[in-house]
This record gives structure tokens, sequence and C-alpha cells, in this order.
């Protein structure tokens, strides 16, 4: 439109330069004719016929000629204006295509900004939370590791402590058998001699003497057969003491071993734990790395957010005034309208004067389909819808008493009666127009109309709106209190008036007139 009123008024311009110009050129053409006329008339007059002396004729010729060139200089400054102007309006264009061009390209760029957030701050989530949960599953194997070899280190010293008490309880009891042994033979020797001895000093006083010599010898062969007696004993003691000592510094070497053992493994389990404990500090320290760059692009994202405006008009039972209004409050995403509750919406629309908005409880989840991408849910669900509203909520009861519009609007659906004979019913051969541009007219409805055979905006603008209302009802809609304005809306479209119809869409509220 700017571009337009530019060359408009350019054009207009020009074409009053090039007048004036032309207007200018006969004017001093006709002069300059009269002017020598009447110049002949003195020279040849009534004077007698005299001849006009050649420098005379001379003079006229340069003045022609002068005034000549001043048109030609006055001309090559217009025509240098026109180029000028004609320059200035190929750089204005230039401007306006460079301006759209980067508009466009500032509008994909945010689009691929808010997508590349998006995936950044899944990727960050999903990475992080990953990492962290293989990481804590280790500690805790570690951690069971840790006290399965306390465990066994504990089980490993009990057993030590249990086989060293066996094996001084069974030293013990053999050195006491031993030494009972011992003891015994030693009596029984001592006995032995003793017996020996006196039954030798029971013999005759006479054998004494010749016997000293045999008992002497008993004697010492008795010695020595006590001491070989006492060797044996004692070797035997000794061997049987140096065997539980074998045992016992056995036993003591394999329990010890045991113990480096486990604790060569408890170091080694200490020492990878601590390594892992340096892994996780590291990867927290990652992790809290990480957590601010998602916060700062959480930042940029509702920043960015902030400057987007989504198409609220998309909604089913959003038209332009309502699309106002909620702007006017701060809703101006679809996402902030999906988060926004019942109250909230009936509160922007009211702020904004108006009364009537039965579609708000859809709203909101027509705008969540919106905000996860789901294309399909959402017109599945707005066919479902009749205007924006769901029929599962409605009843006879509900205001559908055919009394919505002003009486303006009524007046003007009543006069489009006269736009011309249309048939009772149009079949499918006559070209469809797009019913839904009537504000009010969704879906659902544009098929019951279509197969009730209202197919142009001529016909609908025909129709008295108790046929409408029968049509749309036989099709199992029954609360459509927008009808009152179908018909003042189809005869603007019908006509083409397309200024006439965005204004009477824009005082509509989900098309009904609400300004009574």
């Amino acid at each position: 439109m700017k571009w337009f009123l530019i060359q408009s008024i350019f054009l207009a311009a020009l074409a009053f330069g090039l007048g004036a110009l032309f207007h200018r050129l006969l004017w001093r053409k006709s002069s300059g004719v009269t002017t020598s006329t009447s110049t002949d008339v003195n020279r040849f007059g009534s004077a007698g016929g005299a001849s006009t002396p050649l420098a005379a004729k001379a003079g006229a010729v340069d003045t022609r000629a002068g005034e000549l060139a001043a048109l030609r200089v006055e001309h090559a400054t217009v025509v240098a204006e026109r180029d000028a102007k004609l320059k200035e309006l190929a750089a204005l264009s230039f401007e306006h295509s460079a301006a759209k061009t980067s508009l466009a390209e500032r509008d994909e760029s945010l689009v691929s900004l808010r997508s590349e957030l998006e995936g950044a701050k899944t990727g960050v989530n999903a990475g992080a939370s990953t990492e962290l949960q293989g990481l804590t599953g280790q500690i805790d194997t570690h951690r069971s590791m840790i006290s399965e070899l306390e465990g066994k280190l504990a089980a490993a010293t009990a057993d030590n402590d249990a086989a060293l008490a066996t094996l001084r309880t069974d030293y013990e009891g053999r050195l006491t058998a031993v030494r009972g042994e011992h003891d015994t033979a030693i009596a029984a020797l001592k006995g032995d001699h003793e017996g020996a001895l006196g039954g030798l000093r029971g013999d005759s006083e006479g054998r004494i003497s010749t016997l000293t010599s045999g008992h002497d010898s008993a004697i010492v062969s008795l010695r020595a057969d006590h001491d070989r007696a006492i060797q044996e004993v004692h070797g035997d003691r000794d061997r049987a003491i140096s065997g539980l000592r074998s045992d016992h510094e056995k036993a003591l070497g394999d329990l010890r071993r045991r113990s480096e053992t486990a604790e060569s493994e408890l170091a080694k389990v200490r020492s990878e734990c601590d390594v892992h404990t340096t892994e996780l500090t590291k990867v927290r320290g990652d992790l809290d790395a990480r957590h601010g760059e998602i916060q700062s692009l959480t930042s940029t994202l509702v920043a960015t957010k902030a400057r987007v405006v989504d198409d609220l008009e998309v909604i089913e039972g959003i038209g332009p005034a309502m699309a106002q209004a909620l702007n006017a409050d701060g809703i101006r995403t679809f996402e902030s309208l999906a988060g926004s509750d019942q109250s909230r919406l009936q509160s922007a629309v009211e702020k904004a004067g108006h009364k009537f908005a039965p579609s708000i409880p859809t709203w909101a989840k027509q705008a969540q389909y919106l905000v996860d991408g789901d294309q399909e849910g959402f017109k599945a669900y707005t066919d479902y819808l009749i205007a924006g509203v769901d029929p599962a909520g409605l009843s006879s009861e509900a205001g559908n008493d055919g009394h919505y519009g002003s009486g303006e609007v009524q007046s003007f659906a009543a006069g489009a009666g006269d736009a011309g004979s249309v048939e009772a019913f149009e079949g499918s051969d006559v070209a469809a127009d797009d019913l839904l541009r009537i504000e009010g007219i969704g879906p659902k409805i544009n098929e019951i109309l279509l197969a009730g055979g209202v197919r142009t905006f001529r016909r609908l603008a025909a129709m008295p709106e108790d046929s409408v209302r029968s049509i749309v009802n036989g099709g199992g809609v029954s609360f459509i209190p927008s009808a009152t304005t179908w018909a003042a809306q189809a005869a603007l479209l019908r006509d083409g008036d397309e200024a006439g119809f965005q204004a009477l869409v824009d005082k509509l509220v989900a098309g009904r007139d609400d300004s009574r």
C-alpha cells in the first residue's frame, strides 16, 4: 500500500509538471503570434505598407531563440527532477525488498533458534541424567564391594582367632598328656627301682657283698634305662611341641597372607573409590557448568518467547477481537494460552468489554495441541467442537433461542434476501465457497451445510435464518448462537466487499454481535 501511494504521488506530480510545461509552451507560442501579428499590422497597415527594417526581424528571431533556450533549460530541469524522483523511488523499493527479506530471515532464524534451544535443553538434560545415574550405580557397586570385603576380613579374623584358640587348646592338652605320661613313667621306674632295691635288701646280708658289684651294675643299668626312658619321653614331647609350633606358625602365616591379601584388595578398592570420587567431583562440576548453560539458554528462550507472538486466531472460537483482548492481557503465544486457566481468560475477555465467549473452556486444550506440535490431534479436536464449544456440554437450555445478533445485523441479513433467486438445493456440481471464512462456522457445521446443499456465499446470504438453523439442527448441532450474523457476513463476501466483511468480523465475538 505504501509503495502504491508513493508511485501515485510521483505520477501525479510528473503529470502536473508536464501539463504546466505544455501549457506554458502553448501560451508563449500564442503570445508570440499575437505580437508578431500586431507588429506586422503596424508595419504593413494604414501607414501605407512601408517595409520593416531587417534589423527588427533579426531582433524578433533572437527573442524567440532566447525564449526557446529558456524553455529547453526548464525542460532539462524538469527531466532531471523526474530522474531524481525515479532513483529515489527505486532506492525505496530496494530498501523495502531488503527489509522484507531481512524480516523473513529473522523469522527463520527465530524458529531455528527455538528448535536448537529445545534440542540443546533435551540433549543436555538426558545426557547429564544418564551419566549421573551411571556414576551413582558404579559408586553403589563399589560400596557393596567394600562392605563385602570388610565382612570377609572380619570373618577371616574370626576364623584366625578360632584356629589359634583351637591350636593353643590342643597344644596345652597334648603337653599335659605328655607330662602325665612322663610323670607316670618316672613313677613306675622309681617303683620298680625301689621294689628291686627292697628285694635285694631282703636277701641275706651275705649276699650283699656278693651282689654289690651286681647291684652296682644293676643300678647303673637301671639308671641308663631311666635316662633312655627320660630321653625318649623328652624327645616325644619335643617332637610334639615342634609339630604343634610348626602347625601354629603355618596357620598363622596363612592367616597373615590372607589378611595382607584382604588389606591389599581393600586398599585397591579404596584407591578406585577415590578415583571415582574425583571423577564424580569433576562430573558434578561439569554438571554445574552445564546447568549454568541451561539456565542461560532458558533465559534466552524465555526472552525469545516473550518477543514471539503466535496467531491466536487459529484457535476455534477466537476471532480478531478476542485475539486482541488476549494480547492486551499478555497472552501472546500458544504456550501462555495453554497455561492460562479459565478464570484468567474470562477476565481478559471482560477487560476488553466482551460479555459473550462460550468457547473459553476449550481454548487452553486447543493451544496445548499446538504447543505439542500435534496438528492431527488439533484438527480432530476442532472438528469435534462446534464454534469452539464442546458439544458434550451443550443443551437446548444453553441459550439457543435464535436471538443473539444485534438489530443492525439482523436487518442487514433480512435485506440480503433480495440478492436474487437461488435454487432450493445446490448440488455437488456447484463450486463450493470457503464457508469456513464465516465467523462462527467451524469444520463440523461446514460439513453439515455442504451436505444440506448450502455451498456458496450467495445461497447462505439468501436463506432465512430459520432454514439455516433447521439444516444445522438436522445434522445434530443445536447450539448455533452466531447463526444470526451468517447471512450478513455471506452477503459481504458474495459482493466482494472484503473491507466491509473485515469490519463486521472485527466487531463480532465468536460470530456474534455483542454490542447490544
